[in-house]
């Protein structure tokens, strides 16, 4: 694989963390906004999914990139620190 393509064995974690808040956050809301109209059932609950599975994975994204990778740098300074 070419480098910088992203692989997806580290994302799985992050993608945990935040893909049953956001289907309780995103879901809701635009089931919400589909169903009142002629959409239709069936399309509405498609799209609604689409659009919590692309939520959560944006979110599991910026998650590792803010969150989880600076955690782990930091984690790995204070180990170094430690067994110095």
């Amino acid at each position: 694989m070419a480098p910088g393509v992203p692989r997806g064995r580290d994302r799985s974690f992050p993608f945990y963390l935040v893909h049953l808040p956001i289907i309780y956050a995103v879901g809701p809301r635009v089931y919400g906004e589909l169903r009142d109209t002629d959409v239709g059932l069936q399309l509405a609950l498609i799209l609604t999914f689409a659009a919590a599975a692309v939520a959560s994975v944006a979110a599991a994204e910026l998650f590792l990139r803010l969150v989880d990778r600076p955690a782990v740098a930091l984690a790995r300074r204070i180990d170094a620190w430690l067994r110095a």
